[in-house]
């Protein structure tokens, strides 16, 4: 029973445990560089519940919904046609009007090409990010049994 901790280089040891808190390295001035995340088949349910709410606050039909992809090209499809234009309206370059009702908005670059610009909705970026990641973590935890994520910081 404790925490682990391995270096780069190989080298292992223990917390003590009930001692020394998981975040003693930075005692010695250093920094985390990520943060791991784990997941197993337990917790399905409940990511699978938190998906629901990301799908329905963009009212994404039941019967629409993905809990798993094998390919990124099917996660690609799959937002694409159900969630990107919930999160998002194209506006080509050149329309002055358009452009104007989206004045203040988040601009970010289209998949659709250089002459246009993409504007969120609302604030449904992380809404569709949230989405994306659940999906990675339930299409891991159904190919492999678990999700081991690392993130950096």
């Amino acid at each position: 029973m404790g925490r682990y901790y391995n270096t780069s280089s190989g080298r292992e040891g223990k917390f003590m445990f009930g001692v020394q808190p998981s975040d003693d390295p930075e005692f010695f001035g250093m920094s985390a560089a990520c943060v791991r995340y784990y997941a197993d088949d337990s917790s399905e349910p409940e990511i699978k519940k938190k998906l629901d709410e990301l799908y329905d606050e963009l009212e994404v039909p039941k019967d629409k919904r993905i809990y798993y992809f094998k390919e990124y090209e099917d996660l690609q499809k799959f937002e694409d046609e159900y969630l990107y234009p919930k999160c998002f309206v194209s506006v080509k370059n050149d329309d002055e009007k358009e452009k104007e009702k989206h004045k203040g908005e988040a601009a970010w670059a289209s998949y659709k090409g250089d002459d246009y610009t993409d504007y969120q909705i609302g604030n449904r970026a992380v809404t569709l990010a949230r989405i994306r990641l659940g999906l990675t973590v339930l299409s891991d935890i159904k190919d492999e049994g678990y999700c081991d994520l690392d993130a950096e910081l």
